[in-house]
């Protein structure tokens, strides 16, 4: 009997055996490492529920910008207002209407209009007073400012000094828009007032050479 207790023909069937086994386990082997191959994961509950924040949409740039940058003239060129007869004392403005972009009219309009409706663009209003025939009247020749400025519109400074008995003259004054769209915008308007005898009572004003330029 051998010292481990094992006769020797059970010790040479069992070394063969390992022999065996560890042939098999060697030609199983692959002779290079190959990375595996990962079909899925499975991620926790948690994790399945939450999503990427999606990209913020680009901001778009800033569009043209669409008011004229250059002086703007009127349309029409001229217009005249004319007192009427009394009673009533019902007299007719001339005006100056501007958008604070582009579109600077000139309109005729009555002065119990005030300053809503078609009127919230008013820039300036002049007007005439009747004229009895006296040469020496403050009110011979001269116009008056019924509206300087409007709901939608500041005025910074003018050269009209006054705003009663004004001679024919070209005036300017600067403004600032601040309602209506176009808030911030500051223009200098100049405007050219002719005043007319019509007869011995009536008096003729006018209007012409009505720009806005942008300051």
């Amino acid at each position: 009997m051998p010292r481990n207790g094992l006769p020797k023909s059970t010790k040479t069937a069992t070394r063969r055996r390992l022999l065996l086994v560890s042939a098999v386990s060697a030609a199983s082997v692959p002779d290079r490492w190959l990375r595996p191959v990962i079909e899925s994961v499975l991620l926790p509950a948690h994790a399945q529920t939450t999503h990427a924040p999606e990209p913020a949409d680009p901001i778009p740039p800033d569009p043209a910008p669409s008011c004229s940058l250059t002086p703007v003239s009127s349309t029409p060129s001229t217009v005249a207002a004319q007192t009427a007869d009394e009673p009533p004392e019902d007299f007719d403005n001339a005006d100056i209407n501007f958008d604070g972009c582009d579109s600077l009219s000139l309109a005729v309009t009555d002065s119990d209009e005030g300053l809503g409706g078609p009127d919230a663009d008013i820039v300036l209003s002049v007007d005439v007073d009747p004229w009895a025939g006296d040469d020496t009247s403050d009110e011979f020749l001269t116009f008056d400012i019924t509206h300087l400025g409007g709901p939608r519109w500041s005025v910074l400074s003018d050269t009209f000094g006054g705003v009663e008995d004004l001679p024919s003259g070209t005036y300017s004054l600067q403004v600032e828009r601040t309602g209506g769209g176009n808030e911030g915008r500051q223009f200098e308007i100049s405007v050219t007032v002719t005043v007319t005898t019509v007869d011995s009572v009536h008096q003729r004003v006018e209007l012409s050479a009505v720009t806005a330029t942008p300051l």
